[in-house]
């Protein structure tokens, strides 16, 4: 079984150990129920009087997803967290492990982290949702697109603490690169392309500011022939929260494909170096 993979133990050892990511997550956890206990009834009292939409949940959807984006950049460049990691090197040169077990072990880490933060998140998420009147075409949408969007999150960090682990990591250029991704995928895309960004999709199933986001819902329209011919207006309509779990799982196999091949270079250079000799406990080459 994949779960027996030693680098998914090894990760499930330090998630389970590492105390700075459990003070990190318990603050967000109580900054977020703070937050929507101070905002939450008094928008509910305004919903009563005026039949105003609350929108107090997207401070809960937009706090979970900069929450788990801070969390990632803490988590991929704190020294003494990196270090509770065999680097790839340790892995290749001392172990049995392949690139592709390698591979396979980080992104089953990276479902079981984003899966067990949401799951952390979830009470205050779907309680903010039902108290703002949403029905569960909405919910399981919402739900979707924050596990997706966290699992890319999580996916495209780990690429870079796994492949560029160092003591000068945090001050690297490829750090610097990672912030420059992250950047791009969650302000760039705001404005060049809506479609892949979270904050804007999921303004569109929130009714308050759907209006604003009319004509990205009316360009969701695509001509699908097959699909087509099933409706009354001869155009196949794809909901925009649909599109956007599709662009992202498109990005996550690209990232996945990018991190093997990466995996597999770096095992080949790792075999071509010349065994390390120990000399009254010197290594030499």
């Amino acid at each position: 079984m994949i779960i027996k993979n030693p680098v998914v133990e090894e990760g499930l050892i330090v998630l389970q150990r590492e105390e700075k990511l459990h003070r990190v997550l318990g603050f967000l956890l109580a900054f977020l129920t703070f937050l929507i206990l101070y905002t939450g009834p008094k928008k509910i009292i305004h919903f009563v009087q005026t039949s105003d939409i609350p929108i107090f949940h997207l401070f809960i959807w937009f706090g979970i997803i900069i929450g788990f984006i801070g969390m990632n950049l803490y988590w991929a460049g704190d020294r003494d967290i990196l270090l509770r990691y065999s680097s790839i090197r340790k892995w290749f040169s001392y172990t049995e492990v392949t690139p592709f077990q390698f591979c396979a072990g980080k992104i089953v880490l990276c479902c079981i982290e984003s899966f067990i933060f949401l799951l952390i998140m979830s009470p205050l998420m779907i309680s903010s949702m039902i108290l703002a009147g949403f029905a569960l075409s909405v919910i399981i949408p919402v739900v979707m697109l924050l596990f997706i969007n966290a699992l890319t999150s999580r996916i495209i960090s780990v690429y870079f603490h796994s492949t560029y682990t160092g003591k000068k990591f945090p001050f690297s250029l490829h750090f610097l690169l990672l912030y420059f991704l992250i950047i791009m995928f969650y302000l760039g895309t705001f404005f060049l392309f809506p479609y892949a960004n979270i904050f804007s999709v999921l303004l569109t199933l929130e009714p308050s500011a759907a209006f604003l986001f009319e004509p990205l819902v009316e360009n969701s329209l695509i001509h699908i022939p097959f699909l087509s011919l099933l409706t009354k207006t001869g155009v196949a309509v794809i909901p925009v929260w649909l599109f956007s779990f599709s662009l992202h799982l498109i990005l996550i196999f690209i990232f996945i494909f990018i991190f093997s091949v990466t995996l597999i270079f770096i095992k080949r250079h790792q075999s071509k170096r010349p065994p390390t000799k120990f000399v009254h406990g010197t290594a030499v080459p």
